[in-house]
């Protein structure tokens, strides 16, 4: 399992602001919607193979 500060460390960027309560980054939502747009295509291309 990947942790959130095993991903900043890879990323070199700071996703989470560490407030209360937790904040995304500017970073942490692009990263975010780039991860929903993934797994929407991964949706789409499970869906056209069966």
């Amino acid at each position: 399992m990947v942790t959130k500060h095993a991903l900043e460390k890879a990323a070199g960027v700071q996703l989470i602001e560490r407030v209360c309560p937790l904040a995304a980054t500017a970073v942490g939502t692009a990263v975010i919607h780039e991860a929903e747009h993934l797994l929407s295509l991964l949706d789409a291309a499970q869906s056209s193979v069966t």
